[in-house]
């Protein structure tokens, strides 16, 4: 079985080949080492889903400021309109 990196450095500091051939330590090390792997994974996995959170509110923001824009864009021709019409009289 391959080991995570900083414990196969563990066993070869401290662990003879008599504590490996005990199957109850053995179940322990497999225990440990998957604890290690799924620390790293979850390390790995917070940036990415950091990146999803941000492109989703970005997203959200970007919904929001178009809409504005638009509204805005709409009063300020209804106002130019009104103004024309006002000097027209």
């Amino acid at each position: 079985m391959e080991f995570h990196q900083l414990l196969e450095s563990q066993i070869k500091k401290f662990l003879t080949q008599d504590h490996l051939s005990d199957p109850d330590l053995t179940r322990f090390i497999q225990a440990v080492n998957l604890s290690y792997q799924s620390f790293d994974k979850a390390k790995k996995d917070i940036p990415q889903d950091s990146i999803e959170y941000i492109y989703k509110e970005t997203e959200h923001l970007d919904k929001e400021i178009k809409a504005i824009t638009l509204r805005n864009s709409f009063q300020l021709i209804d106002y130019i309109s009104r103004q024309i019409q006002t000097k027209k009289k």
